[in-house]
């Protein structure tokens, strides 16, 4: 059986960087890639913290609107039964109905105020939810968010 020839692979000989005075062999530049670097990482994670805060404030706002819709829908369940049954008019009773929305303030955590309208039929409830701000020093911040609920007769349209 033959012997097939070797190939012999030569590698160029490596030429040593120019130093130009400087120790080492080095370029100069030393530490100016950690300086960048450490410039970006601290950039990157301010941007993070702010997209945290941000996250945690829109995550209060939606909860503030959720229970004040909640407590604005229950505080309309205390309809004034004699007005509603004679067909006169429908109306709530105004305290009953703070005691129901504040009820569900309480029962929710949060803290807020109820407004009820003159003629008894508009209901509104403000709702006040804290967040923790990280990026800003952990500073306590409150979010607001004011539903409101309407008492209607009629099932296709509204009755006067």
């Amino acid at each position: 059986m033959r012997r097939r020839p070797r190939l012999r692979v030569t590698r160029p000989a490596m030429t040593p960087l120019p130093t130009h005075g400087c120790r080492h062999g080095s370029l100069g530049d030393t530490g100016t890639v950690s300086l960048a670097f450490a410039s970006l990482a601290l950039a990157l994670l301010v941007a993070f913290g702010l997209v945290v805060d941000g996250s945690g404030r829109l995550t209060a706002y939606q909860r503030a609107h959720a229970v004040a819709g909640e407590a604005a829908r229950a505080a309309g369940q205390a309809v004034d039964a004699g007005a509603a049954l004679s067909g006169t008019a429908t109306r709530v009773e105004p305290e009953a109905a703070r005691q129901a929305a504040t009820t569900h303030l309480a029962a929710a955590g949060v803290t807020g105020s109820v407004a009820v309208s003159g003629d008894g039929t508009r209901i509104t409830v403000t709702a006040d939810v804290p967040y923790r701000a990280i990026v800003l020093a952990g500073t306590d911040r409150t979010v607001s968010a004011t539903a409101e609920a309407r008492l209607v007769r009629g099932i296709t349209s509204e009755i006067p």
